[in-house]
């Protein structure tokens, strides 16, 4: 039997997830760890772990060979020298919410070019005060989209823009090939040079050493006294205290954030009520990922029974098995796997890439060592 390592801390979430995924695949064990003491009982059998391992844990994983990070980008210090040095492939949920948070980016565009933070309020208030006809409209065909992070999210929302008749760039870091809807792409370099041009500046990049507090005051002020800005990355990546500044200045022309920096990284002037009751700041949090697709039962569909891929070199550790999408597969709604089809056989990719969600999935395990590669 193969094992998956639930680690700690554990909520109700996880260990639904837990009971469906043993319910769901009769050849895995799944086991809940309720706290580190319990894990590193457990560890040392586990071929398959899903959560944050400490150092400690780690060094007692012999017989690891995937680890699931609870995150579509995992924070800073998830990845440590001893993580990095493990032969585990290490997956995240990277592209699992491409379709519900390019909406909610396109909800931010079209309620700031069509007005709505202006007029919403006014509403609540039952008042009736119509702005000037050649004023708070932004005709979405003659505007431009900037969004820097082009990766999942960030390629379905330039698809979603250009649907509009926008015309968009994106920035990337990684990319080189400028996916459908994007009309130009550059490098991060390129940043500074490009904010001018834009309407909507739409940040979906994760928090890394690079990108931590990127969009500062000096870049706000480059932007478009009519421009927009939006971030559904990491909170990190902005700094609050900046952003109210150009709002309060008038250097932009509003914001809307799903994502903000802590509090304890804020000046100790500013507060969540300051942020939140500028004119020009909407501020929507922790929504970007709802959808009625999320509801648990629709997640899991009936299983049906496939045979076990066939082994490559003698040993196959681990392999989960997709009923659509040419093989690309998926644990529920929990991750992408880095194995793909390849003909008639499998194979691993060590470096994880983007795979879509397949609705159906089980789990088939090889009947040989877990040890090795394969």
């Amino acid at each position: 039997m193969t094992t998956l390592l639930m680690l700690p801390p554990q909520t109700a979430t996880t260990r639904e997830w837990a009971a469906r995924v043993a319910t769901a695949v009769s050849e895995l064990t799944v086991v809940i760890a309720e706290d580190e003491a319990h894990a590193a009982r457990e560890i040392g059998r586990a071929e398959a772990a899903f959560g944050t391992p400490s150092p400690a844990l780690l060094r007692q994983a012999g017989r690891l060979r995937w680890l699931q990070a609870p995150q579509a980008a995992p924070p800073a210090g998830y990845y440590y020298d001893e993580l990095i040095a493990h032969p585990a492939v290490v997956t995240n949920f990277r592209e699992i919410y491409n379709d519900h948070i390019g909406a909610h980016i396109m909800a931010f565009v079209l309620a700031f070019a069509r007005g709505l933070h202006h007029y919403l309020p006014l509403q609540l208030r039952r008042e009736w005060r119509p702005a000037p006809s050649d004023t708070g409209v932004v005709h979405l065909p003659e505007a431009a989209a900037l969004i820097v992070g082009v990766g999942g999210i960030g390629s379905e929302a330039a698809r979603l823009a250009e649907a509009f008749g926008m015309r968009v760039i994106g920035i990337d870091a990684r990319r080189r090939e400028a996916p459908p809807g994007v009309s130009k792409l550059d490098g991060p370099d390129a940043l500074d040079g490009l904010l001018p041009d834009a309407d909507f500046v739409i940040l979906t990049v994760p928090h890394t050493p690079e990108t931590e507090g990127f969009m500062h005051r000096a870049r706000f002020q480059r932007m478009k006294r009519s421009a927009f800005f939006i971030n559904i990355g990491r909170g990190m990546t902005t700094r609050l205290d900046d952003l109210v500044a150009a709002l309060r200045a008038g250097e932009i022309a509003g914001a809307a954030l799903d994502v903000f920096e802590p509090p304890a990284r804020r000046s100790p002037t500013l507060d969540d009520a300051q942020c939140a009751d500028h004119p020009a700041h909407r501020r929507l949090r922790a929504v970007s990922g709802r959808s009625p697709l999320r509801d648990p039962a629709r997640q899991l569909p009936s299983l049906p029974r496939q045979p076990t891929p066939p082994q490559r070199g003698g040993q196959v550790p681990l392999v989960l098995v997709g009923e659509q999408a040419g093989g690309n597969v998926v644990i529920q709604d929990l991750t992408p796997i880095c194995y793909a089809r390849a003909g008639a056989g499998w194979v691993l990719r060590r470096t994880c890439a983007t795979v879509p969600i397949v609705q159906s999935i089980r789990m088939a395990t090889a009947t040989k060592s877990m040890r090795g590669s394969p």
